[in-house]
């Protein structure tokens, strides 16, 4: 126990990762990163070791990282010779007896989510039809599961692995958190509230996407941000509107489910575990 962390939920992003590391960090046992989210083998490596022990309180747990971005790699061919398998690689060096957590959502489900979180921050203009059909689309990527995961069989086995069902942790939470505490190595009897998240979202104002983008071409407005909370938030709550996310269209739908069908079928190939309800 203690550091370095012994677990990383790695993802995937917009399927119940953080309910899961929020009801991980409630075992007695277990300590989440904070932030939930470090981040440090992809934006942050080069704050250092030390910046990274820091970001976990307690020594004395198992300690969790949860990062979605570690499964986030690009698979196009233009950025797979610039290494895209830095992050299993860098984790390997730190780790090499890690033990991961990957928890998957419908991916033609996850991509609409994704897409939405990108609009909700002010970072997409694009319509999901036009971007879905692109090649440049980052979010095609992070659903197709089976290639993130190969990315990370190249350090290690498969055994290191529980890959979860974003439907399980929804119907049957507390099954499947014994199965992570079994798998983490903690008392699989501790009993926690589990709870659920409506689909709601937020979708930045014209004033909201610029207040994102400044914040996103200049990192060092975020210190002002935590810093000043008490004169910052209050702005920030009015450049956003609470809204339901709409329902994704019958032919958007159609291309996706085509799109990861034969990716499914390899994933369940690959780790043994049914994904046929996805292609319905």
């Amino acid at each position: 126990m203690g550091f370095p962390p012994e677990v990383f939920l790695i993802g995937a992003q917009k399927s119940g990762t953080s309910t899961l590391a929020s009801l991980l960090d409630t075992h007695p046992e277990i300590t989440v990163s904070n932030p939930k989210e470090t981040h440090f083998f992809t934006v942050n490596y080069k704050k250092g070791i030390k910046w990274y022990e820091q970001t976990f309180n307690s020594k004395k747990n198992i300690l969790v990282d949860a990062s979605t971005s570690y499964a986030m790699a690009r698979l196009d061919k233009q950025n797979a010779s610039s290494g895209t398998d830095s992050v299993p690689a860098r984790v390997y060096s730190l780790n090499p007896s890690a033990k991961f957590i990957y928890i998957l959502r419908n991916p033609t489900d996850r991509t609409y989510s994704g897409y939405w979180h990108g609009v909700r921050t002010g970072r997409i203009d694009e319509s999901f039809g036009e971007l879905i059909r692109s090649k440049n689309f980052n979010h095609l990527d992070t659903s197709n599961y089976n290639e993130q995961l190969l990315l990370w069989l190249k350090y290690f086995p498969l055994e290191s692995f529980l890959i979860l069902k974003f439907e399980d942790l929804i119907e049957k939470p507390d099954e499947t958190l014994k199965r992570c505490f079994n798998f983490i190595g903690v008392n699989s009897h501790f009993k926690t509230k589990s709870n659920q998240h409506d689909n709601k979202s937020y979708v930045a104002t014209r004033f909201g996407r610029k207040y994102n983008n400044l914040l996103i071409k200049y990192p060092i407005l975020k210190r002002v941000v935590r810093y000043t909370p008490g004169v910052i938030k209050p702005i920030a709550r009015k450049l956003v509107k609470k809204t339901n996310i709409p329902k994704m269209g019958i032919k958007d739908r159609e291309y996706l489910n085509n799109y990861f069908y034969e990716k499914n079928k390899k994933l369940s190939e690959l780790t043994g575990i049914d994904f046929n309800s996805w292609n319905k």
